[in-house]
Formats: C-alpha cells, sequence, structure tokens
C-alpha cells in the first residue's frame, strides 16, 4: 500500500484524535532538583496529551514528577508532540530542529500508534524506526538512552474507530517484534510496553492513564540512564546555535515593556531577596559580549567581553555555576576590582528550544562557599520563570 493512502488512513483514523480535548501546545515540563536530568519526548498519542487540557496533565507531566521522585533530583522535559505523528514525522521534525541532542539524558518515542494504524509493511514499518534511531545514534551523548514506547490497541477505542482497532490489533503484535529486531541493532534503545489502562474502557484517556503511564515511564528511565550522568558538566554547545537562539528572541526591548518587564523585575526582586545578595542581573549574549539587560543593585546597560565573565560557562553547564572567589580567578579577577563584586552564583536562561540565550546572575560584595543543593534548586526555579516570561 503506497504511502499517500496509508497516510490518508491515518489520516482517518485519528480523525477523532485531532478534534479531541488536549493541550493547546506541547509545553516544555519543568519539576524543581538539583542536578537535573533532561529529557526529550517526541512523538503523537499519548506525547500530544489526547484527553487531557493542560500540559501538567498529560504523559510529560506525569513522567516528570515519578522520575524526579525516582530519581531525586530535577527534570526538564522538552515535548515536541502532533497528533498522528509517525517515525517518518519524527525523523524529519528532529533533522529541521536547532536543539542540540547530546544535552538530553534520554529521548522518548512515542510513534508507535501511528505506524501500526497505517498500514505499512513490515520492511518499511523497519527502514523508518531504522533511520530514525540512527539519527539518534549520531546526535546523542554516549550515556543517553531511547525509550521506544508500545501502545495496547484497545486504549485507542475512544479515538481511533473500533473497526480500524479490531483489524490492526493482530498488526501491532507484529509490530512490537519489528521494533525489539530495530531496536537490537541499537543498543542504547530499548522498548516499554505502556501498562493496561484502568479507567472504564471506551471512555477518553484521564489524567489517570497518564499518571499509571508516566510511573511506569520513569521507572524505566530510571533503569536505563546511567546515576552518573554527566548533568553537572560543561555541554558542548555550538556558538552559531546561540547566537541564532538569542537573535531570535527580542529580549532587551521584552524586559523593559508591560507585563513581562513588571515580571522580570518582581523575579529579580524575589531572587535578591531569598539569596541575600548585593546585586541580580538578568544578562543575554549580543556576539561576543554579555550585556546586564535588567538588574537590581548593579547598572544595567553594561557590556562586557564574555571571556571575563562567569556567564559564558554558565550556559554551557545544566547545573548551575558558582564562583566563591571571583577576585581570585585569573579571568574573572578584573570584573570583581571593576565592581567591587567577589561572590557569583549563576544559572542559565533559555529560548523555547531550550539553547540558552543569557542568564539569571547573583553577585554578592563578600565572598562566599558553594551553595547547598536546595539553593541552586531554588535559583534553577528562578531561571525557569525568567525563560517562561521572556518566551511567553
Amino acid at each position: 500500500m503506497g504511502d499517500k493512502l496509508t497516510g490518508a488512513f491515518r489520516r482517518y483514523a485519528f480523525a477523532r484524535a485531532f478534534h479531541s480535548v488536549q493541550p493547546d501546545h506541547a509545553a516544555p515540563v519543568h519539576v524543581s532538583g538539583p542536578c537535573p536530568h533532561r529529557v526529550l519526548i517526541v512523538g503523537a498519542d499519548s506525547a500530544a496529551g489526547f484527553g487531557a487540557r493542560t500540559d501538567e496533565l498529560t504523559l510529560p507531566g506525569h513522567f516528570a514528577r515519578h522520575f524526579a521522585a525516582v530519581s531525586g533530583r530535577g527534570v526538564d522535559a522538552d515535548v515536541i508532540a502532533q497528533a498522528g505523528m509517525d517515525a517518518a514525522d519524527a525523523l524529519e521534525r528532529l533533522s529541521g530542529d536547532e536543539r542540540e541532542l547530546s544535552r538530553y539524558s534520554c529521548i522518548v518515542l512515542s510513534v508507535a500508534a501511528a505506524e501500526i494504524v497505517s498500514f505499512l509493511s513490515e520492511r518499511r514499518w523497519t527502514e523508518r524506526l531504522d533511520q530514525l534511531l540512527s539519527f539518534l545514534d549520531e546526535r546523542m551523548d554516549d550515556e543517553c538512552r531511547v525509550v521506544i514506547l508500545l501502545p495496547r490497541l484497545t486504549s485507542w477505542v475512544p479515538y481511533v474507530a473500533r473497526p480500524v482497532v479490531d483489524r490492526v490489533t493482530g498488526r501491532a503484535a507484529r509490530w512490537v517484534h519489528v521494533a525489539g529486531t530495530v531496536a537490537a541493532r541499537h543498543p542504547r534503545a530499548a522498548l516499554l510496553l505502556l501498562p493496561v489502562r484502568t479507567t472504564p474502557p471506551g471512555t477518553p484517556w484521564r489524567p489517570a492513564d497518564y499518571d499509571r503511564w508516566g510511573r511506569a515511564l520513569a521507572e524505566c528511565v530510571y533503569r536505563l540512564v546511567p546515576r552518573d550522568t554527566r548533568s553537572g558538566l560543561e555541554e558542548t554547545i555550538s556558538e552559531d546555535a546561540i547566537q541564532r537562539a538569542t537573535g531570535s528572541l527580542p529580549v532587551i526591548p521584552a524586559v523593559h515593556e508591560g507585563r513581562c518587564g513588571e515580571e522580570v523585575s518582581l523575579i529579580l526582586n524575589l531572587a535578591k531577596e531569598w539569596f541575600e545578595a548585593d546585586a541580580v542581573a538578568l544578562t543575554v549574549f549580543d556576539g561576543d559580549d554579555v550585556v546586564i539587560t535588567r538588574a537590581v543593585g548593579m547598572a544595567e546597560g553594561m557590556r562586557t567581553p564574555r571571556e571575563v565573565t562567569p556567564c559564558d560557562t554558565t550556559v554551557r553547564r545544566p547545573a548551575g555555576h558558582v564562583v566563591p572567589r571571583m577576585d581570585q580567578h585569573p579571568a574573572y579577577a578584573p570584573l570583581a576590582e571593576r565592581t567591587g563584586l567577589r561572590f557569583y552564583a549563576g544559572y542559565r536562561i533559555e529560548a523555547a528550544n531550550g539553547l540558552p540565550v543569557g542568564t539569571l546572575c547573583i553577585f554578592r560584595t563578600e565572598p562566599g562557599g558553594a551553595l547547598s543543593e536546595d539553593d541552586m534548586a531554588i535559583l534553577r526555579d528562578f531561571a525557569l520563570r525568567l525563560s517562561a516570561a521572556l518566551v511567553g
């Protein structure tokens, strides 16, 4: 059966899913905690959140909370979701996306249902999944893992015509076999068959279903991801990617205008009070410089070469960055002498695609020690609020 016919059949099969209740857009989900894991969830069905009105009630939301609970760390879950997305669609989206896949601890693929109901040949199933996994293998970090979610087709009765479900149930077992065969060729990939629903059959998916699936996914990822994942170390992020992300945001005027400006000011003042800081700043990158676009306790508009500020290191560290004595650091000593500031703690500000565009900086005139894990988690929460305020 040709791709056009299978595509048309998939659209028919998912017609009710396209019009079901689901979040307006796939937003990132964040759970507070130290040294956060970053997870990417890609696909349709459970990733798209059918039957839930907010992202917090979907699979990504429940997964993030359960994963934070079992790992004892924070979680940043990015989502690329669309109803009816199959492996070919996922590969196209990821190929055209600028996010750095090497930054993730785990990548979750939820593309199986769309593949099963499309009635592709097993050869095409194999080719599509193999191409997607090969693409990820080339771009993931060595410690990253891939989880392929496998749905139970009876769960689709509320969204896919019952005759379709009856007809493809037998093919689902074959898809599981094919997926297992392909995954075996990719050592960092694993399969997860989602648990059976506990809510009444034939009813739309509910948060209770996503909670059950999110718990199962969290336990699976926790078993797969190495405990010593390098979330505290520097990441390799291309300079071009950072500059494109920064250039895509009207950050400098936004932080001074309207509701966004008021929210940024409120967040900075709260951070200054919480950390008993002498100064707090929101910085963004502009070429080779760092620009203080909004600040409390220090001058705004100051422009400083990136290499002589801690901010250039901060944007490459997903768990934040602390410099107890800037005055004793060979690169930062001139900045400390000029401003009188000695202690620095920072967390990066991210664009919608997860790329860093600037930093939230905490300064004190007196030297200090390392911040506790709880304090770093709180600093991260302030940075996430700034990111949300700027990105919208």
